[in-house]
């Protein structure tokens, strides 16, 4: 209808089109509907995020006391209090009430609401946890819980399986206790909220975050392997060994390809990892560990810090280079809209086509790597082909936003391909695509059209009813038998791209050929035709009563919104809030966005490792660390 073409000019042209989660997405970029349930699953099972608080061994509100030789592996903290008394071992950082405690203290108290507040998967009030074997879930006691045995929690061969325990009042664990997780379940993902006091018996060994509304009690000998944290009252400690070492390591995802900078050179390095131990292979092999949330300890003697997918070394063996990981989004689309992959396994790369067909990729340079007989290279938002094929990302990421709602970041398709061809009677004629399911075609006449797929290899165009396009190799073959072939002739009249950003800083594109045509490629990647009505004007159906007019870099539209010319199309990434919302995202740095529009508007968004701190307070957490990383490296470029 005119009014369905009208809403579709205001979000394209000026703003981004704002469909509903999932759905509009999926419709736009033809993803699987399996694919749409699969991401629908992992939304509802996201971990809860402890943000400030997750690089803390111990964080207690009024003191912290520790006698005997306590062993923290990770941070120190006391806030709003500041009293330490006793001298643990830290091998982290110590914050008696400053900014970083305040912080962490926050964060504690969203994430035990958080936990607090999840629908119970079954109620074991009264029972005692000793000898019980539990699936994931959430588990409910009304008042309060005794562990007197072994507790075995059984993650059912899912490695995200996540555990959690609401505790009305006390939790009690008998001397030598334990909780242990069986059937590669990951510790980090359980979690004790307790609605008093903790009191971890003589000699237990205990796994997951104890978040205690009052007090933690650890007795002689036992050990923590998490968080334990208490937001109105002490921690205190006997002979203990409390590590977040292993969780802390989840935060940066050590295992990859890196690229080396040292000086002007850049050389590849990996990465392999063994729990808390690192295999460094650069120009020599060394091994490391894990000893905090920020350092590694290089050949047992030189320190090296971490964070944001980046390892610097002052000193040692690699003294001087900074190692920036090489990561890959997983999910691309090829010029005809099909989807197309690649997985990363460590250092390892193996690249998918839409037919299924797989090769392992082989790096060449930070930038570069071969497979399929090619080199494909990495641009902006694109793998670049030897053939002149590209692949566009097509991202889409899952977190949480202040621990609890759920959150998406999507970056897709903003560049277009032209690609040119001889038809039977020995033209040039081209195609045109952005990654979407449309297909710009300009004919041996100069003549401007678009055909939209209706599957992986065939398009129908309305200029051209009942005469089908099909891709064959790198031929395209119409139903009426004429057979266009690649070819490096320009043409007489070749296309012209010029790359334009809208108001609101989103990628948008025209195409000339020196007809009375032009193509436009919205804000949503819509592909429409324009007609010339003189030398710089023209109208365009799709946009009724709104005429553009090309100027000096600058496209002006009749409705006042104005496209501005760039060499450089920024990827187009759009952000959407726990309660649906979107806002459009530019990238100003690997580890720096800004909001465009919406909730997020000239709102700074600052990357740190697996989450995004916002400027008005806001946190993102529980990103895919390593699919962050590349749909950041993605839009800014690789070292």
């Amino acid at each position: 209808t005119m009014f369905n073409i009208q809403l579709d000019h205001l979000f394209g042209k000026t703003l981004f089109r704002k469909p509903t989660p999932r759905m509009g997405l999926r419709n736009h970029f033809n993803w699987p509907l399996a694919a749409e349930v699969e991401l629908l699953e992992d939304r509802t099972l996201l971990s809860v995020s402890l943000g400030a608080a997750e690089t803390f061994a111990v964080l207690g509100a009024s003191t912290v006391t520790s006698t005997g030789g306590t062993v923290l592996t990770g941070d120190l903290g006391v806030s709003p209090g500041s009293a330490v008394t006793g001298s643990p071992t830290v091998t982290g950082t110590i914050h008696l009430a400053d900014a970083v405690s305040a912080q962490a203290h926050a964060d504690l108290v969203t994430a035990y609401n958080v936990v607090a507040g999840k629908v119970l998967t079954s109620d074991l009030t009264g029972q005692d946890l000793g000898g019980l074997t539990l699936a994931p879930g959430v588990y409910h006691f009304a008042s309060s819980a005794q562990l007197s045995a072994t507790l075995t929690l059984d993650a059912q061969g899912n490695p995200n399986a996540e555990f959690y325990f609401q505790i009305g009042s006390t939790l009690t664990t008998g001397s030598n206790s334990a909780v242990v997780m069986i059937n590669g379940g990951d510790k980090c993902k359980v979690f004790w909220q307790i609605g008093s006091s903790a009191t971890i018996g003589t000699g237990t060994a205990f796994t997951g975050h104890i978040l205690a509304l009052t007090s933690v009690t650890i007795q002689h000998a036992a050990s923590v392997n998490g968080n334990v944290l208490a937001i109105t009252g002490a921690v205190t400690m006997d002979d203990n060994a409390i590590s977040v070492a292993d969780c802390v390591a989840e935060l940066f995802s050590f295992p990859g390809e890196y690229a080396v900078t040292s000086g002007v050179a850049t050389t590849l390095a990996s990465i392999t990892q063994n729990g808390g131990v690192l295999t460094l292979i650069g120009s020599s092999t060394t091994t490391a560990t894990i000893t905090n949330s920020t350092q590694i300890l290089v050949s047992g003697v030189n320190t090296a810090t971490y964070g944001n997918s980046r390892i610097t070394f002052p000193s040692g063996t690699f003294a001087g280079q900074t190692w920036t990981k090489l990561d890959i989004p997983e999910n691309f689309t090829n010029p005809t809209g099909a989807t197309v992959h690649v997985t990363q396994n460590g250092p390892a790369v193996a690249f998918t086509d839409k037919f299924g067909n797989t090769s392992p990729g082989t790096w060449l340079s930070p930038t570069q790597l071969s497979a399929f007989g090619e080199t494909v290279t990495f641009g902006t938002g694109q793998l670049m082909w030897s053939d002149g094929t590209a692949w566009s990302e097509n991202i889409l990421l899952s977190g949480t936003q202040n621990g609890g709602g759920a959150v998406t970041i999507a970056a897709v398709p903003n560049q277009i391909q032209v690609l040119a061809y001889l038809n039977g009677q020995n033209r040039t004629v081209y195609t045109i695509s952005n990654g979407t399911s449309n297909l710009a075609i300009i004919d041996g006449q100069g003549t401007m059209s678009v055909a939209t797929f209706f599957n992986l290899t065939q398009a129908a165009d309305s200029r051209y009813p009942g005469d089908t396009l099909t891709l064959s190799e790198s031929r395209i073959i119409w139903q009426d038998g004429a057979v266009w072939t690649p070819t490096n002739s320009v043409g007489s009249s070749p296309p012209v791209v010029t790359h334009y950003t809208n108001t609101v800083g989103i990628s948008t594109h025209v195409v000339q050929n020196g007809t009375n045509t032009a193509l436009f490629f919205d804000g949503i990647g819509t592909i429409s035709v324009g007609t010339f009505i003189n030398a710089t004007q023209t109208t365009n159906p799709r946009y009724v009563n709104d005429m553009a007019t090309f100027g000096a870099g600058t496209v002006n539209w009749q409705d006042g919104s104005v496209w501005t010319q760039t060499a450089n199309p920024p990827v187009k990434i759009t952000a959407t809030d726990q309660n649906g919302v979107v806002s459009h995202l530019r990238l100003q740095s690997a580890t720096l966005l800004v909001g465009l529009d919406g909730p997020l508007l000239g709102i700074t968004g600052t990357r740190v490792n697996n989450k995004i701190q916002w400027s008005n307070g806001d946190v993102w957490a529980n990103f895919d660390y390593d699919a962050l990383n590349a749909m950041l490296e993605m839009g800014t470029g690789f070292p």
